[in-house]
């Protein structure tokens, strides 16, 4: 098992790097197959990757991953935007780097003002940020609920403790 973890960790990451360099240098789709691929990886990381040789789940790895998977996915989205361009006022515009943040938080929730657009050529991945931002919302209210049950039972188990000195 130990094996599959440590090649997975290596594949999340290789995955990571490749979307991130290939937003700067490859076509837009390159690093959006790169990084929705990784998101299998990520979930297994977080899910089986971080209880090795605990017995159960550590989900303070788990979220730390997740949360790292989260920022770097809208930083790589960021940059395909910022390099491309958008639409805005029916026109295609260099935007800046913040703007390009703006535009990917608000996909990646699927929010979506109306201010800015995508060019024809984004547009299907926009909708592959938009389904990671599903996915990804779905992920971390597990993460927070698994994180709240943890604290119960942390507290459910000093309060027997208590009692049975008692």
């Amino acid at each position: 098992m130990h094996i599959y973890i440590s090649l997975n960790a290596c594949a999340f990451f290789l995955l990571c790097i490749a979307a991130f360099m290939g937003a700067f240098n490859l076509p837009a789709w390159c690093s959006s197959f790169f990084i929705a691929s990784a998101f299998p990886f990520m979930i297994f990381h977080v899910f089986f990757g971080s209880s090795i040789g605990k017995g159960k789940p550590y989900y303070k790895v788990s979220n730390v991953s997740f949360v790292f998977y989260t920022v770097f996915s809208l930083l790589v989205f960021a940059i395909i935007y910022w390099k491309s361009g958008l639409i805005s006022s029916n026109q295609l515009v260099k935007i800046s780097f913040f703007d390009a943040i703006y535009f990917s938080i608000t996909t990646w929730t699927t929010l979506g003002y109306g201010d800015f657009s995508p060019p024809e050529h984004l547009r299907l991945i926009t909708s592959v940020q938009a389904i990671l931002g599903y996915l990804g919302m779905g992920v971390s209210i597990f993460l927070i609920s698994l994180w709240m049950q943890s604290i119960k039972d942390r507290a459910t188990q000093y309060y027997d403790t208590q009692k049975n000195r008692s």
